[in-house]
């Protein structure tokens, strides 16, 4: 039967070749004889120029002229409204900005600056009537410039202060009420204002101005997270805890909070959230020496310079490295690369921002759609919840649920540091998505055909992980790689009313912590984090199974390309696994995806294990799987035998990397009985811990539901925080959990068998909001 079956596929696989050389062929010789029938009607004129637009009159391109420069007047009109106003006492820039050049397109003429539709030019005589018309006006508008409509609220951006710094500032506001021109002439003020000149043409004013007797916002500058390297060196000293802190003493603890500036100004899309505005402000970055730029940034610019013949630029190198980093050292190593030719650090407080500012003049334009991409999501999740600016949030676990659940934290502003054991994404498994997985990750910028295998959505552990580290960066998410988290604390003197997450490093087994409002468990159900926090877990049991993965190496040679992904299971294909059974390899379910590498997934029985040699000693389950009493030999060529079945040629080796031949038993499974809890001191300071991914469901392995489910509990979990917890606060904790956990009780029925009964079809509009993904859901 095997036999026939193969013959008959391997006759439909000659005639599909047979047509698509025919069609190709079909195609090559219309591309060649293209030219013959091609004729080049108009080859020149460019519909669009005012100049050189051969099919219109004289008098159109009089007016079309006198409209563009009306057009221009207004923009130079906008940009020469603005005002900056320096604050010494308070040691401000305070920028005024006047209208936007969009501001100005908005008051000029409804009609484009350029070809008109015919029926704008009914007669010649209105053509000339409006043609001068228009250049008087425009000569009028460059002989007195308007004023502007309106002027923003001011933009204020505050510096750093030192020690000596402060208290002179205290000293001279002190003075202000009872004499300011005390505190102003010995700040220089009166000479500085009388030695003003007017500035020249087109350039921002700027005036000199009394100081504001309102003292700027005392509220810390954000969180330096360090590098592996720096938390190591921080982890050297002492054994007192602070020592070990990469934060530093208190002071450093002190200025770890973000500069906020509340005002009524005009915010950004997304901003305006229950009627208030909130601007996050930078702050001067710490610039990297002109030597140290260069020495690292040259040899890269010209080595990519060579490689594609077209002049880069270092910023452009840096970010090309960013992109085709094939690994996570490399990827972090690349993004500092690229932070370092903006003259920007990872701690700078509003990075996204910045970052996105100063590189996309050197991106061409596939490069500026990520950034494009971020920003839609972004502006949606701002418009549509509140946002989290206020909040630190730790994510424990670095897989793709944590990653997920930080990129969407990041995009909410809040301040996000990932912890993660690993020191590189080792995964080679491959993961099946579902439709509602795939549209999300498009949505993040994926390319649709890196996830769509021949038959199924799909794509790599490593390289999912790899795309999602990658936005996750540019968003603003911070890493501390090689640390796994410990427990949590009460707040300390140090750590501003904040509860504190106790890390180790594992290199070392150093110990520090770091303050935080939330904290996000998502590194699985075995790494421990969330029963040492206190969650009791369900061991769910099932009957006796045994799950085998195997890796070959996919070299893409035209017989492995023309493989098919399969999924079969016994009881719907008996003959062919009756045809398995007569060679030993007795299976319940087999798998194939074809990616990087050929990645198969089976269930064999424990019999059929241990009658091929696999097992070595029959023993009770699991300690029958133990590795002293499995044959790897005997392993692999099981796993090679099956795969070569369904017609793997033998000449793929396994792949050389980690593990490529991995068995386990998956006879039980783990649920947290809760999904949530708030924490809280004496004092009323809370924190937030949130189980998502299998570290509060862990999936029924055979049916794919790790990150099908886990995205939806990391949505889940973050809708909740959002509504309940924006501000690090909630007046009713009760409420918070109970919306939880009901949303943990909708997840935990939701199969592969039972979607259909349980999320909304429509899985395109699928979002944080648990009624656009639940049926269930009331709110």
């Amino acid at each position: 039967a095997g036999a026939g079956a193969g013959a008959a596929v391997e006759g439909k696989k000659n005639a599909g070749l047979a047509q698509a050389e025919a069609q190709r062929d079909r195609l090559v010789e219309y591309d060649r004889t293209s030219a013959a029938r091609s004729k080049v009607i108009d080859d020149e004129a460019d519909y669009f120029a005012s100049d050189s637009n051969r099919w219109l009159s004289q008098e159109e391109k009089t007016l079309i002229k006198a409209r563009e420069e009306k057009h221009r007047q207004q923009i130079e009109e906008a940009r020469r409204g603005n005002r900056v106003t320096l604050d010494f006492v308070g040691r401000r820039v305070v920028r005024e900005e006047g209208p936007s050049w969009m501001d100005a397109l908005e008051d000029a003429d409804d009609e484009p600056a350029c070809a008109p539709a015919p029926s704008s030019f009914p007669t010649l005589e209105s053509q000339r009537a409006s043609a001068s018309a228009a250049a008087a006006a425009a000569a009028s508008a460059t002989a007195a410039p308007s004023e502007p409509r309106s002027r923003a609220s001011p933009v204020v951006v505050e510096k750093p202060l030192t020690t000596e710094q402060k208290a002179e500032r205290e000293r001279l506001q002190s003075e202000l009420p009872q004499g300011g021109a005390v505190a102003r002439a010995k700040l220089g003020f009166a000479a500085a204002a009388s030695a003003a000149t007017p500035p020249p043409a087109r350039k921002p004013q700027v005036t000199l101005v009394e100081p504001e007797r309102t003292v700027p916002s005392a509220r810390p500058a954000p969180l330096a997270v360090p590098s592996a390297a720096a938390a190591a060196s921080a982890a050297s000293g002492p054994a007192s805890s602070e020592a070990k802190s990469p934060l530093g003493n208190a002071a450093a603890r002190a200025s770890r909070r973000r500069s906020i500036e509340k005002s009524p100004t005009k915010a950004s899309p997304g901003r305006a959230l229950g009627g208030k505005s909130v601007r996050r402000q930078p702050a001067k970055p710490d610039l990297p020496s002109k030597v140290t730029s260069e020495a690292k940034l040259k040899p890269l610019e010209t080595q990519l310079t060579a490689m594609t013949g077209k002049p880069t630029t270092a910023r452009s190198a840096a970010f090309i490295e960013f992109l085709e980093a094939t690994d996570l050292p490399e990827l972090r190593s690349a993004f500092e690369t690229v932070l370092l030719s903006c003259g920007l650090t990872a701690a700078d407080p509003n990075l996204y921002e910045r970052l996105k500012t100063e590189i996309t003049p050197s991106l061409n334009f596939k490069q500026k759609s990520l950034f494009q991409v971020i920003d839609k999501r972004r502006r949606a999740l701002l418009a549509a919840y509140e946002t989290c600016i206020d909040l630190d949030v730790i994510v424990s676990g670095g897989g793709p649920i944590g990653l997920r659940t930080a990129i969407e934290m990041a995009l909410l502003e809040a301040q996000v540091t990932v912890v993660e054991r690993r020191e590189k994404f080792s995964r080679f498994n491959i993961l099946h998505l579902w439709d509602w997985v795939y549209a999300d990750l498009v949505s993040l910028g994926a390319n649709g055909a890196d996830l769509l295998g021949k038959s199924y959505f799909h794509i790599g552990t490593r390289d999912l992980q790899m795309m999602l580290a990658r936005i996750a960066l540019l968003a603003g998410v911070r890493f501390l790689i090689g640390f796994e988290t410990v427990d949590v604390a009460q707040p300390d003197e140090t750590s501003e009313g904040l509860w504190r997450v106790t890390l180790r490093k594992l290199s070392d087994q150093s110990v520090f912590s770091l303050p935080a409002n939330v904290l996000f468990v998502a590194g699985g159900a075995n790494d421990g984090v969330a029963s040492r926090l206190g969650f009791e877990p369900t061991v769910l049991g099932t009957s006796s199974a045994v799950g085998l993965v195997a890796h070959f190496t996919n070299s893409s040679t035209p017989v492995e390309r023309s493989l098919e992904e399969l999924s079969y299971a016994r009881q719907y294909f008996p003959d062919l696994f009756g045809s398995l059974d007569s060679k030993g390899l007795c299976l319940e379910n087999i798998v194939y995806y074809q990616g990087n590498t050929h990645y198969y997934v089976m269930t064999p029985k424990r019999e059929a294990l241990l009658a091929y040699g696999v097992i070595k000693t029959d023993l009770p389950a699991p300690q029958d799987l133990a590795r002293d009493n499995i044959d790897q030999d005997k392993l692999r060529q099981f796993a090679r035998s099956a795969a070569e079945f369904f017609r793997l040629p033998p000449t793929c080796p396994f792949v050389t990397e980690g593990a490529p031949v991995q068995l386990f038993d998956f006879s039980t499974r783990k649920a947290s009985k809760t999904s949530c809890t708030i924490r809280a001191d004496a004092q009323g300071n809370q924190l937030a811990v949130m189980l998502v991914g299998d570290a509060v469901l862990e999936p029924f392995w055979p049916e794919g539901l790790g990150i099908n489910r886990g995205f939806h509990t990391a949505f889940d979990a973050i809708w909740v925080v959002q509504k309940f917890f924006s501000t690090g606060h909630v007046e009713k904790p009760s409420a918070m959990q109970s919306s939880r956990e009901e949303l943990f009780g909708i997840i935990k029925s939701l199969s592969a068998f039972t979607k259909g009964n349980i999320v909304v079809e429509n899985t395109k509009n699928y979002s944080l909001n648990p009624g656009s993904r639940y049926k269930a859901w009331r709110g």
